[in-house]
């Protein structure tokens, strides 16, 4: 994509921002469509304001016009694979989960929450999951035909993954709950420390859900996945402050089904606004009361939400053929 901007007669710092500034409409447009799923279909109201909320959020602005980045441009696949993969549409959800992957390495904050809907319903292949290193290569083949490895499309992520010795990169996470001062070196060991706890974390969230039934609703599906991308960017070491966009817009698609999270959605956005400002602005804000607000944050939805996930018993909606009206049974 940035090989074909630069055969446009633009000022390429604009031409960055205007390619991430289009994935915010698209971002904007998936987020209707999650929230879609979830209302009633006469209730076109809130598909709406899903939409307004997110083009026009400060955060989604500041990140692409202002600063220029991608985030919206993964976040928007990856939510397209959630959005798919609760449409039953399998192969199509892990075309676009490998797109994201190909993007960015935090496009794998939303893959625990396929993981999961694998070993709960069994509604798809396990070998899905390969086409995302598939497309990877895929999209890689222009860099490939130009002198890179084939495995350089992976060893590049890890590489990047050693880039900061730091426990946190200006993102209020647990961790900075340890520490006063700006940076956070951090010793490989505590960085497998670190990273062995998210995935003890994650896997204790699953175990709940599956041992008490919890519905495999849509609506639980997204309540899932934004417990566990907002468990993986608080618990991880190395986090930025960008990183945080896919739990973000999921807590917009909550709220639209659950007007109660409203009291939480606002200190979660504040949160992320006090960090970029921080970067952006140099605004003096204390990253470790920051990181103390997050945690209380976290832990309220966390807590509401898997409450109210396991209310209902045994309803699974990802079968093969969705239930409607036309296949109800005879009486």
């Amino acid at each position: 994509m940035i090989a074909c901007l630069t055969y446009i007669p633009i000022e390429p710092l604009y031409a960055f921002k205007l390619l991430s500034c289009l994935f915010d409409y698209l971002l904007a447009w998936i987020t209707a469509c999650l929230v879609g799923l979830c209302v009633e279909k006469d209730k076109p109201l809130w598909r709406a304001l899903a939409y307004g909320a997110v083009l026009l959020s400060p955060l989604v602005f500041l990140n692409s016009a202002a600063w220029a980045q991608c985030d919206s441009i993964y976040a928007f696949f990856c939510l397209a694979a959630l959005f798919l993969l609760l449409r039953r549409r399998y192969l199509l959800s892990f075309l676009a989960l490998g797109v994201a992957f190909s993007l960015k390495l935090q496009s794998v904050f939303v893959l625990p929450v396929f993981l999961f809907a694998y070993f709960r319903v069994r509604k798809f292949s396990l070998l899905w999951f390969l086409l995302i290193p598939t497309v990877m290569i895929a999209l890689s083949v222009p860099g490939i035909l130009f002198g890179r490895g084939v495995f350089d499309v992976f060893t590049v992520y890890l590489n990047q993954a050693e880039t900061y010795p730091y426990i946190a990169l200006n993102y209020p996470s647990v961790w900075l709950l340890l520490y006063h001062s700006s940076y956070y070196w951090a010793f490989q060991k505590l960085h497998s420390a670190a990273i062995l706890l998210c995935i003890l974390i994650q896997g204790m969230y699953m175990l709940l859900w599956d041992k008490r039934k919890a519905s495999m609703t849509e609506s639980n599906i997204i309540r899932m996945a934004f417990i566990l991308a907002y468990s993986c960017i608080l618990f991880l070491p190395s986090m930025h402050e960008r990183y945080s966009v896919l739990y973000e817009i999921l807590a917009v698609v909550i709220f639209c089904t659950d007007r109660k999270t409203g009291l939480l959605l606002v200190p979660l956005y504040g949160i992320s606004l006090a960090a970029y400002g921080k970067f952006l602005f140099a605004s003096e804000f204390d990253l470790n009361l920051l990181a103390a607000i997050n945690v209380a944050v976290y832990t309220a939805y966390a807590w509401l939400l898997t409450q109210k996930m396991l209310k209902e018993e045994n309803q699974i909606i990802l079968p093969k053929k969705p239930f409607n009206e036309s296949n109800r049974p005879k009486e």
